[in-house]
This record gives C-alpha cells, sequence and structure tokens, in this order.
C-alpha cells in the first residue's frame, strides 16, 4: 500500500478524507479535513516527505507526518506530554521548536528508527 502525496493546499485532503484516486491508497479517511488548526491561525497540512529529522542524525527521514501551524508553546508541550510521554519537542513523534508559537510535526510513519 502506498502513501499519499504531500498535501500543502489549504483546501487538499491528500486523499485522507475521501478516495481521490492515489494509486495503491485504501485509507484510513478521517471525517473531515481541518479548515484551520484548533489555535485559530495555522493550517494542518499532510506531509510524505524527509523534511523533518526524526532519527537525529542530521539530515531529514522519509516519513508521513501531519504539520500543524502556529501552536502556542504551552499546547505544543502538552501535545508531546499526550503523545510521547514527556516535554522533548526534539525527540519522540511529536516535534516542535523552542519559540513562543511554533509548528509541531506529529509523526504517522517513518522508514526510519526513532532516537
Amino acid at each position: 500500500q502506498a502513501w499519499p502525496a504531500t498535501c500543502t493546499a489549504v483546501s487538499c485532503n491528500a486523499g485522507l478524507v475521501n478516495n481521490d484516486g492515489a494509486r495503491g491508497w485504501d485509507g484510513p479517511y478521517v471525517e473531515k479535513w481541518p479548515s484551520k488548526s484548533p489555535w485559530g491561525a495555522g493550517v494542518v497540512y499532510y506531509r510524505n516527505d524527509a523534511n523533518v529529522n526524526w532519527d537525529n542524525s542530521g539530515v531529514g527521514d522519509s516519513a508521513r507526518y501531519f504539520e500543524i501551524q502556529i501552536v502556542p508553546q504551552a499546547s505544543a508541550q502538552k501535545i508531546d506530554d499526550n503523545i510521547d510521554g514527556a516535554v522533548a519537542g526534539g525527540s519522540g513523534a511529536v516535534r516542535y521548536s523552542a519559540a513562543a508559537t511554533t509548528s509541531v510535526y506529529i509523526l504517522i510513519q517513518t522508514d526510519v528508527a526513532l532516537n
């Protein structure tokens, strides 16, 4: 089964809401694609690329993940704690910076082992 391609347009859903004809993709699907983040200003993207260094090797790793933009730091830490069981934005399945407002990357699946 192939993962859908990256989807960064606000209106697209990468085939994760309904079957967009992505060859080899048979779900799962979400009920509705969010038009904005829960914090109002940012958007939610699905990515299938190598832009995040998931294994801390110094280079990006092939992975499928969500990017949620313009997340307050306290909320990023809560997401991290809920998913990873710790607040450490540079490791685990949740990544984000130390900025007051940041993008949060939530891993779905990667081709490398996490550190």
